[in-house]
């Protein structure tokens, strides 16, 4: 009696000693996502710098990156995409040592891109603050308007140091104002015009007064 009432005993005490190590295992842990700056503005010719920033992690511990896969979406008509580099402008490419990084225009709206560190676990939370700047897309200004930049996870998603799913809580969006390039604006009037002006408006004075000295 004693024995068949142990091993159920036992099942149960080897399930709430492990149970809660697994939970935690795939718990997922919850990160924000943003496009900075979230507003600027550029003439038409010149380049805009947008920067792909994750916060909410870990500082210098668990959870860290190990992979993302991200896209953009962008108005063609008003700016054009040029490229994108992996990395945080100050920090350096905080994935590294090793990755594996894709960068696809899958149509004329669309950037997509993702890396993934070939890093351990401890490497990676040694190296990433709780935020840094995955990567930085230039954008060069087409014409005259305003352009959305959406940004939306991709479904590779987001994995931490153990390759487990990060949830994202928040993205923050932002836009890019394109004005008329300067050079295309009507001209002042010409030097040339100005000259003519003077000398016109100086011949009347002479005009006139070689008339008043007329007997």
């Amino acid at each position: 009696m004693t024995l068949a009432i142990e091993k159920p005993r036992r099942l149960f005490w080897l399930m709430g000693a492990f149970l809660p190590a697994f939970l935690t295992a795939n718990h997922a842990e919850a990160v924000t996502l943003r496009l900075r700056p979230p507003s600027q503005i550029i003439n038409v010719g010149s380049t805009a710098v947008v920067g792909v920033e994750i916060s909410g992690l870990g500082d210098f511990q668990s959870p860290s990156l190990s992979g993302f896969g991200l896209e953009v979406t962008f108005n063609p008509s008003i700016v054009s995409f040029q490229n994108l580099t992996f990395g945080d402008p100050v920090l350096g490419d905080l994935l590294a040592p090793t990755s594996f990084q894709t960068v696809t225009t899958t149509t004329t709206v669309l950037v997509s891109f993702s890396e993934i560190s070939a890093a351990d676990a401890a490497t990676l939370n040694a190296l990433q603050p709780s935020s840094f700047i995955l990567g930085s897309l230039n954008f060069t200004g087409t014409s005259a308007g305003i352009s959305p930049l959406t940004l939306s996870v991709s479904p590779d998603g987001l994995l931490d140091e153990n390759l487990d799913f990060l949830t994202v809580t928040d993205i923050q969006q932002a836009n890019i104002t394109v004005n008329d390039n300067p050079n295309t604006t009507t001209p002042e009037p010409t030097t040339n015009f100005l000259t003519f002006l003077v000398l016109f408006l100086f011949g009347i004075y002479q005009k006139k007064k070689t008339s008043n000295l007329k007997p």
